[in-house]
Parts: C-alpha cells; structure tokens; sequence
C-alpha cells in the first residue's frame, strides 16, 4: 500500500471469507472473532510489506465478474438413501462422486472435533458423508483456498463447494485462471451466516441438558419431512435431542435473523453476481409448480446452472436423477434468498445487548416466544387480543448469571 496498513473491508461489510489472511504473502494478517463470535481479519504492523495484496484480493472491495444463472431444473437424486441424509434432493452428493471417480478433490463443509463448522477436502466416497447436509453456522476456510489451489497445480480436478462468498473469495485467489475445466464450483443458496459463538453456546447448553457431550448434530433431519425439518443431537451417553424448527430455539433464531453476521444483511453474492458454476437450493414450491416431482419425505432441489462446465457436470450425472426444466424468473422467486437479503431483525440489536447476561436457551426462548405472540394475537378478535397482550411478559427473563 506503501502509505500505512492496508483499508481492508469495513467490519459491518466483511463477509469472513479469509481471502486476505490467504493471500497476504507475509502472513501478516491473523483472525480474531468479535464480540459477536464472527472472525476478522487483523493485520501485524511489524510483518506487514504494503503490499496491498490483501486488499486487491478481497471480494467485498473488489468484486469478480459475476454468472448469472443461465438454466435451472427441478431435481432428485435417485438414490434414496442418499436423498435422506441430505438436506434435499442429494444433488450435491452426485456431482461430487462423479468428481471423485474421475480422480479429483471434494471441498466442502464438515464438523471438526469441537462441532466447529470448516471447509476441508476429501479424495474418497467414504469421506463425502461429513460433506452432507446444511449446517447452519459460518465456515471457517481452515486453508482451504491454497489446498484446492494445491492440487490444480498438481493436475487434480477439483470440486469446490461453499458459501457464495467463499467461492468469490476463490475466485479471487486464483485469478481467471480456469485450469484447463478442473475447477468446478457449487454454490448455495445461503439464508446467512449464524454466529459461531451462538452454536457453540448452544451446543454446550444441550450437553449440559443431556449430560455429555455431543457426538452428532443434524440441521435438517427429515425425521418427521423434508418440509418439518428437526434439529437433532446424539449424546456419548445414549440420549438424543430432536426438535422441529418451527420450535428449536436455534434454528427459529437463525430463521429470525437475530444472530446472522451483519454483512449477510447486505449480501453482495447473490443473483446476477453469483460466481460459481452450479448453485444448489430447496425448491421449496415445488408441490405448487411440479406437483408430479413433490416428495414430502425426501425433498426436492433447485439446480442451476451458470457456465459450460456446471452444464457438463451436471449432464454427467443426468441418468442418475430424476430432472425437469424450470423457467427461471419464478424458479428465482420460489427461493427469495437467490436474489433478496436476509432483512436485519427488530430483535437483533437487543438480543446482542441481552447475550452473556442470561444463559442462552432461556435468551432465544424468550426472544422467539415474544416475536410469535405478537404475530398470532394480531389475529384474534380485540377483546381477546387484548386480554393475551396482558399475559406476555414484557420484561426480559429472570435470573442473571
């Protein structure tokens, strides 16, 4: 930069992604979670040359060309056991099998010991279970842009998948180099990023319940449908934790947007400025708009395609799955988050404030049974509504640590 340390993202701005701590080419820049538990960037005054690298390669200041979505299907894998243990339609798991039959390299998202969420590579069909399913917490990327560049350079083709942002981060670490049609990337659809210092609090608060320590966690566990999904746990000691959304207190968190990184809240990586080659997502209309392909149990995915190779990719695995065409302007519509920001909640900023006085399931069940309350008593008849509003507390809970 040769003029002081580096602009880097502001901080409402920085997505997380650890395209900067990638790049920089003397290690000057570490990660350090706010208040809120979401990492940034930290730059060593001492290490850092003014080179500006970071800066150049930061997908918030300078965003890649974007590919908007040119083709879209509707989408079930026919492996139906596979389709069970996704979150939807067990697209993913084909297109990465494929990859690994051909002799390349998975990245995707997995637990770590601690139930940390990470970006981690996998060369065998054994290995891509981990990859399986949403998980509703922000991904480190662990090092994972310089290992995928790693094996590109090596001859390897590599199947890269994450968050929107995460793949502009790649994109921006490797340049417009194609590598000859080996790096495929496979986006999501993505709602937000949720703090990990929430998880993390959640998950020993359930361990706390349960009386050990957790050995599997689930977001979207199809045990009652696809459409009612559960958050579910398995604990050393046998026991078991399973709730539907609708009242799980972290996912009608996340749902509520009261945890979400403040930069989700302004997404620059959604349609037309996607990156990746193929993007991933529920189809959660599909009972309306292709009532033949509605499974309730197992699910259906939105696939769409943005470039030559996601086309090819996905071509590849064609007899495995069960496909239709789709329009693409109301297949955009029937997952707003393809192209809309998740909208700041109301709750948010007195959430943060409430967060360490309170333990936090007594917090978020607070939280969440205020917002539903105000939203149902809207509905009854005036003198009901106002009886009902006399019995919602208005205080926050009781008990401090």
């Amino acid at each position: 930069m040769g003029n002081g340390l580096p602009k880097l993202a502001e901080t409402d701005r920085c997505n997380g992604c650890q395209a900067c701590v990638s790049a920089c080419p003397a290690g000057a820049l570490t990660l350090a979670p706010d208040a809120e538990g979401f990492a940034h960037p930290k730059v060593d005054e001492g290490k850092c040359l003014g080179c500006g690298k970071c800066v150049r390669t930061c997908p918030v200041l300078s965003p890649p060309v974007g590919q908007p979505a040119k083709n879209v299907w509707s989408a079930v894998s026919k492996r139906r056991d596979e389709v069970m243990r996704s979150s939807s339609g067990a697209i993913f798991q084909l297109l990465a099998t494929q990859v690994l039959s051909e002799g390349g390299v998975v990245f995707g998202a997995r637990f770590d010991g601690d139930f940390n969420v990470v970006l981690d590579a996998c060369e065998a069909p054994a290995d891509l279970a981990a990859f399986q399913g949403s998980k509703y917490v922000q991904a480190s990327a662990n090092g994972a842009y310089g290992r995928a560049e790693a094996f590109l350079k090596a001859g390897r083709k590599v199947l890269f998948s994450g968050t929107p942002c995460q793949i502009a981060a790649l994109r921006k670490l490797l340049g417009h180099n194609d590598w000859n049609g080996r790096l495929v990337t496979v986006g999501v659809i993505c709602h937000g990023a949720p703090s990990p210092l929430i998880w993390q609090e959640f998950r020993r608060e359930r361990e706390k319940v349960a009386g050990a320590s957790v050995t599997s966690a689930n977001f979207r566990d199809k045990c009652l449908s696809w459409r009612d999904f559960s958050m579910s746990m398995t604990f050393a000691n046998g026991k078991t934790y399973s709730c539907i959304h609708k009242h799980d207190p972290y996912i009608r968190g996340f749902l509520q947007h009261l945890f979400l990184r403040p930069s989700c809240h302004q997404c620059q990586f959604r349609d037309p400025n996607w990156t990746q080659d193929i993007t991933l997502a529920d189809f959660w209309m599909v009972k309306k708009m292709l009532p033949q392909m509605f499974e309730p149990k197992g699910g259906v995915s939105l696939v769409f395609t943005h470039s030559e190779l996601g086309e090819a990719l996905l071509e590849s695995v064609s007899g495995e799955m069960e496909r239709m065409v789709l329009p693409l302007a109301p297949a955009m519509a029937s997952n707003p988050a393809s192209q809309v920001s998740a909208a700041v909640s109301p709750y948010r900023r007195a959430f943060w404030e409430d967060h360490g006085s309170f333990p936090l399931l007594q917090l978020l069940r607070w939280y969440n049974y205020r917002r539903w309350w105000k939203t149902v008593v809207n509905h009854f008849p005036e003198w009901r509504r106002r009886h009902v509003c006399r019995q919602i507390p208005d205080s926050r809970p009781k008990g401090k640590h």
